[in-house]
């Protein structure tokens, strides 16, 4: 005889009975656009790709860079801000692999 209550044995969404989650290797893919404003200076139009330079700030990847290093600031003292749970946060922030950047003068 088992410890359960009548018929708790067979139920399907008593906890104990819950099925445990698997783990799986997953790749997410996504494309995002911005439009920005680059700064032409003096001399820069003979420059190729001299827009590089000007909005590497802009890269997602650098503002991902970036709000890592603030979500760790923030993870001194507190473990939720906002909301938000910042060390869940700060791991989707990074492991990020940069693909194809493609920028065009509008």
């Amino acid at each position: 005889m088992d410890n359960y209550p009548i018929g708790a044995a067979d139920d399907p969404i008593a906890p104990y009975n819950e099925i445990p989650p698997r783990e799986v290797d997953v790749r997410i893919e996504q494309t995002m656009v911005k439009e920005t404003t680059a700064f032409l200076d003096d001399g820069d139009d003979y420059k190729e790709n001299w827009w590089l330079d000007e909005i590497h700030d802009a890269t997602l990847s650098e503002v991902l860079v970036r709000c890592e290093k603030i979500v760790k600031r923030l993870r001194k003292k507190h473990y939720f801000y906002a909301g938000v749970n910042l060390y869940d946060l700060e791991q989707d922030c990074h492991s990020w692999t940069e693909g194809k950047l493609n920028v065009e003068l509008l």
